[in-house]
C-alpha cells in the first residue's frame, strides 16, 4: 500500500516530484504555424526583417535543444520550456527522442500549449494530411490523394475550422454468416482447435460476387474475443469459396452454433453514396466522400472545412535502451492534442489475439522513465493512444482525454512473463483520465492493458464505450509465478463495455498476481451483442490462473451475464471484501456514495469530440431460416 501512496504524493507535489520545475534560468522556445525550423525559436512572432522567429515543429524544437546542449558541453544550462501556439502541425515523420534528448530532475524539458489557450483551440500534433483541391461531382466531394499517402483507411471531417472532427467510414456490406469450411490446409503449427485456421471459407449463394475483388476490399471476420481483417486473394463462384492472402488468428466458425461465423465486407466501392462514407481508389488516387446533410452546404475548399487522412502510425517515439541503462527521462507534455494516426493493413491482413496489443500507438515508449503527459488529448487514432513498453517505468498519464480510438487507450507492460527490471515496466500511472470510444477499427482493443508489469496504478478514470474488455490485467494463462505483481485498479468508472465481442468483461484478469488489487471500481452496463459467440460477458472475468487478487469495495450491476466468472480460477484464490454485486441503482440497498466516488474527480480538460459507432453495430445478422 505504501508504494501507491507514494505515487499519489508524487503527483500531488508537482514540482517537488521531479516533474515541472520553474527556475530563473529557464530557456523558453516558441513553436508556431508560421515558424521556421531555421529560426532560433527564442521569439514568439517573426521579426519584421524575417531574420528570426518561432520554430515550426516539435522536431525543430528538439534540434534547437540539441544545439543548446552542444553549446554547453553536452549539458542543459537550465530547464527548457517549449510553448506551442494553436495550430495544425502535420508531422512528416514521428518525433524521435533518444536518451540524449532527456531532461534532468533539475532541468526537465517541457512541451506545452501556449499560456491561456482555449482547450478547443489546443495545438494539434497531427499524423495526418489535410486534403485540398476538392471538386464537387453530384452529391460527392472528390480529390486526388498525394502519393505520400499509401492507402486511405480513415478519413476525418471538420466543418468548424478544425475544432472538432468526426471519423468517417467506408461502405460496409453485411452482415453475413459463413456457409462452411473447406478441406484446405490448416495454419502451420496450430495445435489447438480454436487456432486451426484456414485461408478460406464457403459463403452462401448470392452473398458475395466479383465486387469483393475490387482494390482495398477487406473481409472482417469476427472471433469470440477478437477479429481478423483479411485481404481477398481469390473468389471461386462455382464452389462459393473466398480465399485470403493470410491466415486469420483463430479458426473461423469455431465459437458459433452451427459454425455460423459472422463477417462483414468493408470498402465496397459500388455501395458508395451514403452520407458520411468515403471510398478510395489506389490506382487513380481519387478519394470520393459523400457529405452529410450538415456538411452539404459547405464548400470543401473553404478554410473552415478540414478533411484529413492519416499518414503516420506513430507521432512520438521515446527510444531508450534499458539493457544499456540508457533511458529517455524527465520529459513533460501538457495541453497538446495528439491526433490522426493511421494503420497500414499488411499484405497478409491483420489478425491478433485479445486486446490486439501488437497495434501501433501514437506515443511509443521504450526505456522511458519519469516522463509525464498531463492534460493532453489523444483523438482519432488508427491504433492505440499510448504504449509504455519495455523498460518504461515511473511515467504518468494524468488528466488526459482519449476519444475515438481505432484501437485502445494505454498499453503498459511487456509479454515476457519473467521480465525483471530494468526491462520490467514498474510504477506507471494512469489517473484522472477519460478514455472513451474504443475499438472503432480494431474491436478487441482495451481501454487500459496492463500486461507483464508491476506497481501500476490505474485510478479515478472513466473508461467507456468499448467493444471488448475495458481493463485487462495480467498476461499469463496459468497460475505459475511471473513478474506481475502489485498492480492496483482503483476507483474507476467502467461502463458500456463488450458492445460487440464476447468472453470478456469490465475488468479481465489472467494469472497469479500477488499484491494486485481491484478496489472501489464502479462497473455497469456490460453488454452482449447479437454477434457474440458462446462465451459469457461479465462484470469481472477471472480467467486462467488468476489468483492472489484483493477484490474490495467494487459496485457492479447491469451485467449481461454473470456478475463474476471464473475460468480455471477459483473464488477462494482471491480475497473478496465489501463488494456490492447485482444491486441496481433503484434498489434502496444501492451504495450510491460508494459508486459516486469512482471515476475522475474533476471535469475533463477538453470537450469530447463526436464519436461515431463502427458500421457493424447497425447491421443485422441474417435469419437462419433464410439460409440454404
Amino acid at each position: 500500500m505504501c508504494r501507491f501512496l507514494l505515487h499519489a504524493l508524487l503527483l500531488a507535489l508537482g514540482p517537488a516530484s521531479g516533474f515541472a520545475v520553474c527556475h530563473a534560468d529557464e530557456i523558453l522556445l516558441h513553436v508556431a504555424p508560421e515558424g521556421r525550423d531555421t529560426w532560433s525559436g527564442r521569439v514568439s512572432t517573426p521579426t519584421e526583417d524575417g531574420s528570426n522567429g518561432p520554430l515550426a515543429s516539435l522536431t525543430g524544437a528538439r534540434d534547437a535543444i540539441r544545439q543548446l546542449r552542444a553549446e554547453h558541453d553536452g549539458r542543459l544550462p537550465g530547464p527548457v520550456r517549449v510553448q506551442v501556439q494553436p495550430g495544425f502541425y502535420a508531422m512528416a515523420t514521428p518525433l524521435r527522442l533518444d536518451p540524449g534528448d532527456s531532461g534532468t530532475e533539475e532541468s526537465p524539458i517541457r512541451f506545452e500549449a501556449s499560456p491561456g489557450v482555449n482547450p478547443l483551440d489546443a495545438p494539434i500534433i497531427s499524423g495526418g494530411v489535410r486534403l485540398k483541391n476538392w471538386s464537387v461531382s453530384g452529391d460527392a466531394w472528390e480529390t486526388t490523394v498525394p502519393d505520400s499517402i499509401r492507402s486511405v483507411r480513415h478519413l476525418y471531417c471538420s466543418i468548424d475550422g478544425g475544432r472538432s472532427f468526426v471519423r468517417r467510414f467506408r461502405p460496409t456490406r453485411g452482415a453475413f454468416v459463413i456457409a462452411g469450411l473447406t478441406d484446405s490446409p490448416i495454419k502451420p503449427g496450430a495445435n489447438q482447435a480454436h487456432i486451426r485456421s484456414q485461408k478460406d471459407f464457403v459463403f452462401h449463394e448470392g452473398d458475395l460476387g466479383p465486387w469483393v475483388l475490387e482494390p482495398e476490399v477487406e473481409v472482417l471476420a469476427l472471433h469470440d474475443w477478437s477479429a481478423s481483417r483479411l485481404r481477398v486473394d481469390a473468389l471461386d463462384l462455382d464452389r462459393n469459396v473466398i480465399t485470403f492472402t493470410g491466415y486469420p488468428r483463430y479458426r473461423i466458425g469455431h465459437w458459433w452454433e452451427g459454425g455460423r461465423n459472422p463477417y462483414v465486407i468493408e470498402n465496397v466501392a459500388e455501395d458508395f453514396g451514403t452520407p458520411g462514407e468515403f471510398v478510395f481508389d489506389p490506382h487513380t488516387r481519387r478519394l470520393r466522400y459523400t457529405p452529410t446533410e450538415a456538411e452539404r452546404s459547405a464548400d470543401p475548399n473553404e478554410a473552415t472545412v478540414h478533411l484529413v487522412v492519416p499518414k503516420l502510425e506513430h507521432l512520438i517515439i521515446l527510444d531508450g535502451d534499458p539493457d544499456s541503462g540508457s533511458f529517455v527521462e524527465h520529459l513533460e507534455f501538457e495541453g497538446l492534442v495528439f491526433a490522426f494516426t493511421g494503420f497500414e493493413l499488411p499484405a497478409e491482413g491483420y489478425t491478433d489475439g485479445q486486446g490486439m496489443t501488437s497495434l501501433p500507438a501514437a506515443i511509443e515508449a521504450t526505456g522511458a522513465r519519469r516522463n509525464r503527459w498531463r492534460h493532453c488529448a489523444f483523438e482519432h487514432t488508427g491504433g492505440y493512444a499510448s504504449r509504455l513498453g519495455l523498460g518504461s517505468s515511473h511515467n504518468a498519464i494524468v488528466g488526459c482525454t482519449m476519444h475515438d480510438l481505432g484501437g485502445g487507450g494505454v498499453l503498459i507492460g511487456v509479454t515476457n512473463r519473467h521480465a525483471e527490471p530494468p526491462r520490467l515496466p514498474v510504477g506507471n500511472v494512469v489517473e484522472e483520465s477519460w478514455i472513451e470510444g474504443l475499438g472503432r477499427d480494431h474491436f478487441s482493443a482495451h481501454g487500459v492493458w496492463v500486461g507483464i508489469a508491476a506497481e501500476t496504478l490505474v485510478r479515478h478514470n472513466r473508461i467507456a464505450d468499448g467493444l471488448y474488455s475495458t481493463v485487462s490485467v495480467g498476461w499469463c494463462w496459468d497460475d505459475e509465478p511471473s513478474s506481475v505483481r502489485d498492480n492496483r485498479i482503483e476507483a474507476n468508472q467502467i461502463q458500456h463495455a463488450m458492445r460487440l465481442l464476447a468472453d470478456g468483461g469490465g475488468i479481465y484478469t489472467l494469472g497469479r498476481q500477488p499484491g494486485t488489487a481491484l478496489v472501489g471500481n464502479h462497473i455497469h452496463d456490460i453488454h452482449r451483442s447479437r454477434y457474440a459467440g458462446r462465451a459469457e460477458n461479465n462484470g469481472i472475468f477471472f480467467d486462467e490462473g488468476t489468483r492472489d487478487l484483493l477484490v474490495e469495495g467494487n459496485v457492479i450491476h447491469e451485467i449481461a451475464d454473470r456478475i463474476i466468472r471464473f475460468n480455471r480460477s477459483q473464488e477462494d484464490w482471491q480475497d473478496f471484501h465489501d463488494n456490492a454485486f447485482g444491486v441496481s441503482p433503484d434498489d434502496p440497498r444501492f451504495p450510491a456514495s460508494q459508486a459516486a466516488s469512482a471515476g475522475p474527480t474533476r471535469p475533463a480538460w477538453r470537450p469530447k469530440p463526436p464519436v461515431v459507432n463502427p458500421p457493424i453495430l447497425a447491421l443485422e445478422l441474417p435469419d437462419p431460416k433464410t439460409e440454404e
